[in-house]
């Protein structure tokens, strides 16, 4: 887990064990515009190190996902004093359940 205090790149295996602890997170993805858009989601971290949350294919989320596969997922701690962002390459599950995000190239973390 992230130390107290830390702030900083954290080992993605840490930032991954943090997002298992809250399934509720902000996705980010971009727009067409180039800027940024955020949605409320809730993830699931499987065993394999892949974020899952599952979207509607009607969404803006969907679309921005399929114009440029890339997203962030930040996640709080319950209490909002810690966090942690996790961003990597996205694909796109057949499943009609879950949008996958692909296991992140980065990530982040900050704890008070």
């Amino acid at each position: 887990m992230v130390p107290a205090g830390h702030t900083g790149p954290v080992e993605l295996r840490d930032g991954l064990d943090f997002a298992r602890t809250n399934r509720w997170s902000v996705l980010t993805t971009i727009r067409g515009n180039g800027l940024p858009q955020l949605s409320n989601v809730a993830h699931y971290v499987g065993d394999d190190g892949i974020i899952r949350i599952s979207i509607t294919a009607g969404r803006a989320k969907y679309h921005n996902l399929l114009r440029r596969p890339w997203a962030a997922v930040h996640v709080t701690r319950q209490d909002f004093f810690a966090y942690a962002v996790l961003e990597g390459a996205v694909e796109l599950s057949p499943d009609r359940a879950y949008g996958m995000l692909g296991l992140p190239r980065r990530s982040e973390a900050e704890q008070e």
